[in-house]
């Protein structure tokens, strides 16, 4: 089963980190290394850090900037942005990241996952999947940071994604996304159904209350954003993180029976 993870999730524009809503309306948050040794000094075990840019820009995540990372992250981080093929996985690994995440691309190239596990383990791999809700209250899954929708359902797209290797799976709602208005459980409920890999969800997940829910009914872990950069109703930046004995009370209950 692994551990609960609770990952801050960092997003990269222009090598600085910033945060968005809904994936629009990026607000700058600091400098990568302010925030990584902040990150260092409240014990984060993991982070996540994705470059939003990378493929519409046709490139991959920049190596000086995952160096600089690496000199000063305590902790293993996963990376993703424009990672395209082996030789670029290749790269990133290098750099000092324990896992890479692949994004935008997937459905085109689901034999990259195939060949990063046969190099690597599946336990490399983060296959991200974002997804929005459509009129009818359907799931469409979405790319290229949430500006291309895909032709396949969820279930397919998930089934696929297993099926090649992925280890882990992080599923973001696109509508929760940065609003801080609690997470979306219907999607929550498909993944776990869907995936019984190891999962994360990301989106609107805000407080505490929510994360201890999550991880009590689903034994999921949590990508969080907005909650862990922002404070108060105008969200001011503040890098935080959950206390020791919040994380203790998520050991818990992640590991009682229900």
């Amino acid at each position: 089963m692994g551990l609960p993870r609770i990952i801050p999730t960092l997003l990269v524009k222009n090598n600085y980190f910033y945060k968005g809503e809904k994936f629009k309306n990026h607000k700058y948050i600091g400098d990568p290394i302010n925030i990584i040794k902040i990150f260092n000094d409240f014990l984060v075990d993991e982070i996540l850090i994705l470059d939003i840019d990378a493929r519409a820009q046709n490139r991959v995540i920049n190596k000086k900037f995952l160096s600089e990372i690496s000199r000063y992250a305590l902790m293993p981080f996963t990376v993703g942005g424009g990672i395209k093929n082996v030789d670029q996985a290749d790269m990133i690994f290098s750099c000092g990241s324990e896992k890479i995440s692949i994004c935008s691309g997937i459905a085109e190239n689901y034999r990259l996952i195939e060949q990063i596990k046969d190099k690597y383990g599946s336990q490399s791999i983060v296959a991200c999947v974002d997804v929005k809700k459509n009129i009818f209250g359907n799931y469409n899954v979405y790319e290229n940071n949430g500006n291309t929708k895909l032709k396949i359902s969820l279930e397919e797209h998930l089934k696929n994604i297993i099926n090649a290797g992925a280890g882990e799976i992080l599923l973001t709602s696109i509508d929760k996304e940065g609003t801080k208005k609690g997470p979306d459980y219907n999607l929550i409920e498909k993944l776990v159904t869907y995936s019984k890999i190891t999962n994360i969800y990301s989106g609107g997940v805000t407080k505490y209350q929510d994360m201890l829910e999550i991880v009590d009914k689903y034994k999921i872990s949590l990508g969080i954003g907005a909650e862990f950069v922002f404070y108060g109703p105008r969200n001011g930046v503040l890098v935080s993180y959950l206390k020791q004995e919040q994380l203790e009370e998520i050991f818990k209950v992640f590991f009682k029976e229900n």
